[in-house]
């Protein structure tokens, strides 16, 4: 067994309209190149998986963290060491394509 956690960890999908049309049978040629982000809650105990268009916004990420994650926060990554405050910035001008790995820290 790896770890001591005695509690497992949670991964969600997000719903998000990339999602949808994926799931829906659309394929990325509808949807564009898309993101996957994995955004680690909680200290790392919750994963919420999140695909995003890459034209798609910090703005439009913050929103579906704000559905599993009350109060303030920042988000960051850990190599490099940034934390991500401008929201009108893209996913690809934040250099958050193809994937990532972020992480919530209360503010």
């Amino acid at each position: 067994m790896v770890g001591n956690s005695s509690t497992p960890s949670k991964v969600e999908v997000a719903e998000t309209a990339v999602v949808k049309q994926l799931q829906a049978g659309a394929g990325t040629s509808t949807t564009g190149p898309v993101a996957t982000l994995r955004v680690k809650l909680n200290g790392g105990s919750n994963t919420l998986i999140v695909k995003l268009q890459y034209s798609d916004t910090i703005r439009d990420l913050r929103e579906f963290i704000d559905q599993h994650k009350k109060g303030r926060y920042e988000i960051r990554t850990t190599f490099p060491n940034r934390i991500y405050e401008d929201g009108r910035e893209s996913l690809e001008q934040a250099g958050l394509v193809p994937s990532a790995t972020l992480h919530i820290r209360d503010m």
